[in-house]
């Protein structure tokens, strides 16, 4: 999504820029005409300004803000890449734990009786699991607050987009936005 929003803003801006030029070359109606002559429904009385140079400045901040947008969601992975980085260094010794379990249920199936090698990887994987428990939870922990954090940082950023559009609307009373 933020590989696209960037794409957005780029083309917004694109889109600005051209507009300013066309307008530039104009009637007066469409670059110095009164806006009540363009945007009828707007109810600012005999206001002159250059209306294709409003209308791509807003082209150009709603791509600003896209540019923001997409900064923002590129930002919003970074609680997931710690939880990354968490799991990957816990990932050995759980493979560890899973070697002993593999190892237990091998013996186990020999059936020897009196074997003391499954008191010895019991104990073993007890002692892996107990060192190992404080890392798991911590792992837990980093998942619920990647999960907040992530959304968090992605819904204030799609929020401040939002408003600027609920603006522009408003302000324009047309649908462009």
């Amino acid at each position: 999504m933020a590989i696209d929003f960037d794409s957005v803003s780029r083309n917004s801006k694109a889109h600005s820029k051209e507009l300013y030029t066309w307008g530039q070359s104009e009637t007066d109606d469409l670059k110095d005409g009164e806006l009540s002559q363009i945007l009828p429904d707007l109810t600012i009385p005999n206001i002159d300004f250059a209306v294709t140079d409003r209308l791509a400045y807003l082209n150009f901040v709603q791509g600003s803000l896209s540019a923001s947008l997409s900064a923002k969601l590129d930002a919003a992975r970074a609680p997931f890449k710690a939880l990354r980085d968490a799991e990957t260094q816990l990932q050995p010794r759980r493979n560890i734990r899973a070697g002993l379990q593999l190892q237990i249920t091998r013996v186990e199936n020999e059936q020897k009786p009196g074997d003391r090698r499954i008191a010895d990887l019991s104990e073993q994987l007890r002692r892996a699991q107990s060192e190992d428990q404080q890392l798991e939870r911590e792992v837990e922990l980093l998942k619920r607050k990647a999960v907040r954090e992530s959304e968090q940082i992605k819904w204030d950023a799609i929020r401040e987009v939002n408003i600027f559009n609920l603006f522009a609307i408003h302000s324009t009373n047309c649908t462009f936005l």
